[in-house]
């Protein structure tokens, strides 16, 4: 449900950016348009997806049942009605609708976060893994939280002084806190079984963790002394940057291993042994699927090179062949269901 919903999701984003001719690269980033793309891509394709695999995936790296499978299927239907009504909101430009559905959507977020740390608790294996885990949950539910926040501070007219800071440290936690902490908690298990890796150096793993943890802590400096910190203009490209060339890309990677994984063990991992049944490696054509992500890869970088030098016509020209090539992933990927 989680992983079909935020393909479906990711394959909206696409499809009306594809429509629109990517008209909203001629708005500025922080307007209604612009926050209803981005939650679109953030909530309802990355953090779904994220929500879905974790779900999925947590139990295999503790080897131990979820808390609560009933109380997903809850936080599934919260956390969606809230984030496509968060994002008709943004469209339509209303703060009290914002405020409500961000704040269900939020609440969905604190299900997940109830569900998972119950779960990791319970388990009592703390390693890299499972301490990068806590951590993005903690920084999710912090960034909902803010998220609510600046909507009723919006909707309540606060000073723009207070909003500047609860969209830094919003920022802050959603992008460098839940994504980065569980992308790189995770890497640690996923790649090494994807690819049968063993003895691997592990030495590094906890000074990343450390590091990591230290820098989303730095965001006090800028949430209570935003005097002493200088965002440059460039920030809206570092952050498309960070969030589409890092966290979507590694999303997307991942995805081409874990939605057959998932399929395959859920269809045919009963049948093992008493019929004939596919292998992984036939559920999807990992070939094109490489290509695919080449094709979106150079398109995002032509992309990026032509927001840096304002030529926004390349920017829309690049930008509608990540769509298309991004669709047809996504194509590619919902056929792996139908085997």
């Amino acid at each position: 449900m989680f992983l079909n919903t935020g393909l479906a999701l990711f394959a909206a984003f696409h499809l009306l950016a594809l429509a629109s001719g990517y008209g909203w690269l001629d708005a500025h980033p922080r307007s209604p348009g612009g926050w209803a793309a981005a939650h679109l891509l953030v909530l309802g394709w990355a953090t779904m997806t994220a929500m879905g695999a974790a779900y999925q995936l947590l139990h295999v790296v503790l080897q131990t049942k979820l808390h609560s499978e009933g109380l997903a299927y809850v936080h599934y239907a919260v956390y969606a009605l809230g984030t496509v009504g968060l994002v008709l909101a943004f469209r339509a430009f209303s703060p009290a609708a914002i405020t409500a559905f961000g704040a269900l959507a939020a609440c969905g977020i604190a299900l997940f976060a109830w569900n998972l740390a119950r779960t990791l608790l319970r388990a009592r294996q703390w390693n890299t893994v499972t301490l990068s885990t806590a951590g993005a949950l903690a920084c999710l539910v912090l960034a909902a939280l803010i998220g609510v926040a600046m909507g009723a501070s919006f909707w309540l007219g606060a000073g723009s002084a207070l909003h500047a800071r609860l969209f830094t440290a919003h920022l802050w936690f959603g992008a460098i806190g839940w994504f980065g902490l569980l992308i790189t908690g995770y890497t640690y298990k996923l790649l090494p079984m994807f690819y049968l890796a063993h003895g691997y150096p592990r030495r590094l793993e906890g000074v990343v963790l450390l590091l990591w943890s230290a820098a989303v802590l730095a965001l006090l400096v800028a949430v209570f002394f935003p005097q002493a910190v200088s965002i440059p203009r460039a920030a809206h490209l570092a952050g498309a940057a960070y969030l589409w060339g890092w966290v979507g890309f590694t999303i997307l990677g991942y995805l081409s291993k874990i939605v057959p994984f998932l399929w395959w063990t859920h269809k045919y991992g009963p049948k093992v042994g008493k019929e004939p049944v596919p292998s992984l490696a036939e559920l999807l054509n990992d070939r094109l699927a490489g290509r695919t992500l080449a094709v979106m890869a150079l398109a995002f970088l032509l992309f990026m090179a032509a927001l840096a030098a304002g030529w926004i016509p390349l920017a829309k020209a690049s930008g509608m062949v990540l769509s298309l090539a991004a669709l047809g992933y996504t194509i590619l990927l919902a056929k792996t269901f139908t085997k």
